[in-house]
């Protein structure tokens, strides 16, 4: 893998956690507002797809950052070898 696709993999697994975090904002704000919180069982569905949505996308962000950061150690440690060649 190159550095230019580890970086790429890492990119978007930032914009994975920037996502589930809109995700669960959006969730919040079902929250916030007390004169609304009647409305919360009418709700409920929608705030559990959303916390569903935010839970999946961070399952899945995890291992594939420590594909990409694993990549990366590899990468250091190859240079690190040749430098001492």
């Amino acid at each position: 893998m190159s550095i230019f696709d580890i970086m790429a993999e890492i990119e978007q697994q930032q914009y994975q956690i920037e996502l589930s975090c809109a995700v669960l904002a959006e969730a919040e704000r079902y929250f916030e507002s007390k004169e609304d919180s009647k409305f919360l069982p009418h709700y409920a569905e929608h705030i559990l797809k959303l916390l569903y949505v935010a839970t999946n996308i961070l399952h899945n962000t995890k291992p594939e950052l420590e594909k990409a950061t694993d990549a990366l150690m590899d990468k250091f440690k190859e240079e690190c070898h040749g430098k001492n060649d």
